[in-house]
């Protein structure tokens, strides 16, 4: 199988990026209701909590691309995640207190930004023009990972109660660390002459406008799937089970499309595979607006998931595919930076928007939001991408 060729000899970092991804995601069904149900919460908090988590990672991923980049040691970052990881779980379990929540919810996003790293890391196992493959297939094992733990962390809370998840989630990520000992960093196959090495990263429009496109997919996720479609569901008496099935349907329908990317979709495709990403997700968007009954939300998040899948990982790729090796974690810590500021924003405007306009104007919102976006998109396409790419000899 084509897959399974591409995975070959990078089990054991497949085996990590699972197991961080699932140890980050196994609470995350039950968040916005369990934070709902603390002291002194109120609707809009729920948006609060969940911003932490891109609140982080929008202030830390760049610096840890760069110092990634220095010190040229990825698999140090690796551990710091999912150690990281490990104490936010615990964290969020045992607080009493929105504000505790809130805190480890952070600790959580710090622990995320280490995908900036991660990412990377996979995808020097694979060629320059495989790049938006790599992408595809990290974000596949990514989502799975998600998948599986989204919808075990739902079924757990249903039986033992909100607490939890929030242990599973630690086991998870002490497994990975168990993990770490048996895989051996790989050493970027591209060479770095000098003339590279005292270079300067150029920035550029490009990554910018590829980075705000990615942002208004995180922005409208964590406004929605991971914010207010648990508590809109929960309101059309869903159990704490089906919020974790809404989660997972979403989540299958990323990973069937993100599969898709990595193995099938031609460089020639990529660009367009990303625009139809983005305006499924505002047709989903609107739609919730249309939505009666969970029933109607399962297919809602199908549909948006397929979208999400083939934008996210198309524009990971194309944001570090025309940069050289050596500049690579900077350029996707600029890029996962910027997306994570649509993390933050999205369930933090959106709980300033439910309190005092209500829900059906968040998904409204987020329809217009991406709508606008693909204009974004179009321009980045039309700029020359050398002007962001150190020539690799």
């Amino acid at each position: 199988m084509e897959f399974v060729e591409k995975i070959k000899g990078k089990y054991w970092l497949v085996a990590i990026i699972f197991l961080f991804w699932a140890s980050l995601y196994m609470y995350v069904p039950i968040l916005p209701v369990y934070a709902a149900s603390l002291k002194n919460s109120v609707l809009g908090t729920a948006g609060l909590i969940v911003s932490m988590y891109g609140l982080t990672q929008f202030l830390l991923r760049i610096p840890l691309g760069i110092t990634s980049d220095k010190l040229n040691n990825r698999k140090l970052f690796v551990m710091l995640g999912l150690a990281l990881s490990l104490v936010a779980a615990i964290g969020m379990g045992f607080s009493s207190s929105i504000l505790g929540v809130a805190a480890y919810r952070g600790v959580s996003g710090i622990a995320a930004a280490t995908w900036v790293i991660i990412s990377v890391l996979f995808a020097t196992h694979f060629s320059q023009g495989s790049i938006v493959k790599a992408t595809g297939i990290a974000v596949f094992i990514s989502v799975f990972a998600q998948l599986f733990s989204s919808l075990a962390g739902g079924f757990v809370a249903d039986y033992f109660g909100y607490l939890a998840p929030f242990i599973g989630a630690a086991i998870l990520a002490g497994i990975g660390l168990l993990c770490l000992p048996f895989f051996n960093e790989k050493e970027p196959s591209q060479k770095i002459n000098p003339a590279q090495e005292n270079s300067k990263f150029n920035l550029g429009w490009y990554l910018v406008l590829i980075s705000l496109a990615a942002a208004v997919g995180q922005f409208i996720m964590y406004a929605t799937t991971y914010g207010y479609i648990p508590i809109l569901a929960k309101q059309m008496g869903a159990s704490s089970a089906q919020l974790g099935w809404l989660a997972a349907i979403m989540q299958l329908a990323y990973m069937i499309a993100a599969f898709g990317v990595g193995i099938f979709v031609s460089p020639r495709y990529e660009k367009m595979m990303a625009v139809i990403g983005i305006g499924l997700i505002g047709i989903a968007s609107f739609w919730v607006l249309q939505n009666q009954t969970v029933n109607d939300l399962f297919l809602n998040r199908f549909i948006y998931g397929i979208g999400h899948g083939l934008s996210y990982p198309v524009l990971m790729g194309l944001a570090i595919k025309p940069v050289a090796n050596h500049y690579r974690v900077t350029a996707m810590g600029i890029f996962q930076a910027i997306y994570a500021f649509g993390m933050f924003a999205g369930p933090a405007i959106s709980g300033w928007i439910v309190g005092r306009a209500g829900l059906s104007v968040v998904f409204s919102t987020c329809g217009w939001i991406a709508i606008a976006s693909i204009p974004i998109m179009l321009l980045a396409y039309a700029l020359p991408v050398e002007i962001i790419s150190p020539a690799v000899s």
